[in-house]
């Protein structure tokens, strides 16, 4: 069954990095789309040359008194999301699903690993927000340039580790698989959270799991996208 489609309006746009652009959205039925947890998805309907192609995306922030939603596109050279938010105007409109799913806090996670690509910097900037205070939060994060790295704002004990892969091929510095090989078990109970393009999120949910010994119930991965695969979701 598809979907139920909301109409929305673009309200506003900003350029965050070179390979992020943040659109700002509105619409009457926002009001019914308050999420439960941070990060929710929902998929986008956007126009493509003569047809609609629909995406899933991560709920950067949302703003119930003005009836607004953020998202933050991760931009692409070839994808037709990425054409589009390149181009998207003021007034524009679309269509979109509600929101649904988004971040379990688990009660019993005494830490948490964050990991992800740019496609997932959004949904890890959301999350840490929401963190508890105090909270352990450790987040490795890797992006095309360093340019494309953000403050994030939390109230936990977040730590981050930011990686990009201008530095992987030109640079001495340790890649994200490497660091993340040097961490070591905790006694207490954490969870893991990785997300990105699918192949790498599958290599890396392997390290994780060989490394800090987890259960895998306590290991979350989502594939966002996938390389050669225009339309790949493992997201909702």
């Amino acid at each position: 069954m598809s979907p139920a489609r909301h109409s929305i309006q673009v309200v506003s746009t900003r350029v965050l990095s070179p390979n992020l652009r943040r659109i700002t959205f509105s619409g009457p039925a926002l009001e019914d789309f308050l999420p439960q947890r941070p990060a929710p998805s929902l998929r986008l309907f956007l126009p493509h040359q003569q047809e609609t192609v629909a995406r899933p995306y991560t709920v950067r922030a949302f703003n119930a008194g003005k009836q607004q939603f953020a998202i933050d596109f991760a931009l692409c050279a070839d994808g037709p999301a990425s054409r589009w938010a390149l181009s998207a105007q003021p007034g524009e409109r679309v269509e979109c699903s509600a929101p649904r799913a988004g971040f379990e806090m688990r009660a019993d996670a005494d830490w948490y690993l964050l990991i992800g690509d740019a496609t997932a910097l959004p949904a890890i900037a959301a999350v840490v927000e929401a963190m508890p205070a105090g909270m352990p939060v450790l987040a490795m994060i890797e992006t095309p340039t360093t340019q494309d790295r953000q403050e994030l704002n939390s109230e936990a004990f977040l730590l981050c580790q930011w990686f990009s892969r201008e530095e992987r091929w030109l640079g001495p510095n340790l890649c994200l698989e490497e660091t993340l090989g040097l961490l070591t078990p905790k006694r207490s109970r954490g969870r893991a959270w990785i997300a990105g393009e699918a192949e790498r999120v599958r290599q890396l949910r392997g390290v994780v799991s060989s490394t800090l010994r987890l259960d895998p119930a306590d290991i979350t991965t989502s594939g966002y996208w996938k390389y050669g695969v225009a339309a790949h979701e493992d997201m909702l």
